[in-house]
């Protein structure tokens, strides 16, 4: 059996957004999502916290009278090589990107008129299956 690892595609990262003081605050709604922990999230995971989110809201019947706002973009590539493939020539095509989430970043938000309360039901829900640790914030 052949053990195929994924790479991190090392390259020095020129836009460092990430470090803006903006994702630390509550910019567009008035409730966010805080990290409490660092992890690496995929496109497919953020996906599934919007559709979680969503269908929670939808549930409640306050879909129509909330926008969620995420403030996340890919950028750190992962690759791997082909089966079968020999040893040199590169590290291969890039399979997905990931993005580095710091601690205290604030990286979905949702514009609500409910109650505290609610939201916060809601996102106890919605966020059982992520990798990293979730505080629910609320804009001062």
């Amino acid at each position: 059996m052949i053990n195929i690892k994924k790479k991190l595609h090392k390259y020095k990262l020129k836009n460092k957004s990430y470090r803006l003081s903006n994702n630390y605050k509550i910019t567009y709604g008035n409730f966010g999502l805080k990290s409490i922990t660092n992890a690496l999230i995929t496109y497919r995971t953020i996906e599934n916290i919007r559709r979680k989110l969503s269908k929670q809201f939808k549930k409640i019947h306050i879909y129509n009278k909330t926008k969620i706002y995420i403030k996340l973009h890919e950028w750190k590539p992962y690759t791997h090589k082909p089966m079968l493939s020999r040893m040199g020539k590169g590290c291969g095509a890039i399979s997905l990107w990931k993005t580095f989430i710091r601690k205290r970043i604030v990286f979905i938000e949702f514009s609500t008129l409910e109650k505290e309360s609610i939201i916060k039901k809601i996102v106890k829900k919605s966020v059982k299956n992520l990798p990293l640790k979730v505080v629910l914030s609320k804009k001062h």
